[in-house]
């Protein structure tokens, strides 16, 4: 007997997109965080870094939720013209090193993001460091 596939969750609005992105990056599930961007997106997780495509994006993404973080965010503005949309978020994320002690790192991520064929919203540029 087979294994059924993984179903994740597919963003109906921009604003779901930051929700649903948040929810995966909390439960550490670097197929769910995957399943946000599209094909050819960009990540950029802090200044001077730039994640192309899925492998490159995995890799910094698997990094991410080794241990997963605590994040919380608040979508403050969208634009959107059609199947594109400016997404403006403040975000603050908690990470608890190896010894125990927690750190909190705040910020504003300026995203680009692409409504797909089958109605899904995706990443298409992730920029975390844009109000940092």
């Amino acid at each position: 007997m087979s294994t059924p596939p993984v179903t994740y969750e597919k963003a109906a609005t921009p604003t779901d997109l930051v929700r649903i992105y948040s929810q995966y990056l909390n439960a550490g599930d670097v197929e769910g965080l995957m399943s946000m961007y599209d094909d050819d997106a960009t990540f950029s997780p802090e200044f001077g870094t730039v994640a192309r495509g899925t492998d490159e994006i995995r890799a910094v993404v698997t990094a991410m939720v080794d241990p997963p973080p605590s994040v919380k965010s608040n979508v403050t503005w969208v634009q959107q013209v059609g199947d594109h949309a400016l997404v403006l978020n403040d975000y603050a994320i908690t990470v608890v090193g190896p010894d125990g002690t927690s750190a909190e790192t705040t910020g504003r991520s300026a995203d680009v993001a692409h409504r797909g064929s089958d109605g899904g919203w995706r990443f298409f540029i992730d920029c975390v460091w844009a109000g940092s």
